[in-house]
């Protein structure tokens, strides 16, 4: 098995050890649900909004939090002297929190599209690679924005600020109040 794989794996029993799969599924659930209850043309309206700023944002503050939990614990130090080289260890988590997301996104999608099940092929597809980049992106951004923090609260303080650019302008456009190709 390979140093990537080993800590996927790794990474994966501790997120299920913490309840952060617990939490995704419980979230999901609850987004499926709602979307679900409204009518389908406001199902699909939302759906956008949920998958953008739940779904895809998910692992952001839950990346920064199992940084900071595994460095106060040593577990940072002891990689420094392991085979496991820093790229391949954030490689896992985003490859399990990204994972994580579009599993998420998958019932959120098609509860949206459900007016429209022919549809919900293409849609699946396109909301997926929207949710698998925009996670990447934004756990991306979680890394660099804890390596200078100590705390989980030092994070949270931090951490949206340089964000809200990034999550201002889409949300213009999918309100349609920006419509540039910018």
């Amino acid at each position: 098995m390979s140093s990537v794989a080993a800590a996927v794996a790794l990474d994966l029993r501790t997120q299920w050890r913490y309840g952060i799969v617990a939490v995704a599924a419980a979230l999901t659930a609850g987004w499926t649900l709602l979307l679900l209850l409204i009518p389908a043309v406001a199902a699909r309206a939302v759906a956008p909004y949920v998958l953008f700023l739940d779904t895809a944002t998910f692992g952001v503050f839950f990346l920064a939090a199992l940084m900071l939990y595994e460095r106060t614990e040593g577990v940072l130090d002891s990689l420094a002297v392991s085979p496991l080289r820093p790229v391949a260890y954030v490689s896992a988590k985003f490859a399990t929190l990204t994972g994580v997301a579009v599993a998420a996104a998958i019932p959120v999608t098609v509860a949206a599209t459900r007016d429209d099940l022919s549809a919900v092929p293409r849609t699946l597809g396109y909301a997926l690679l929207g949710v698998a980049l925009c996670s990447v992106f934004f756990l991306a951004m979680s890394v660099l924005l804890v390596i200078p923090h100590r705390t989980i609260t030092g994070f949270l303080v931090a951490a949206p600020w340089p964000m809200v650019p990034f999550l201002l302008a889409p949300l213009l456009h999918l309100a349609g109040l920006v419509n540039t190709p910018v």
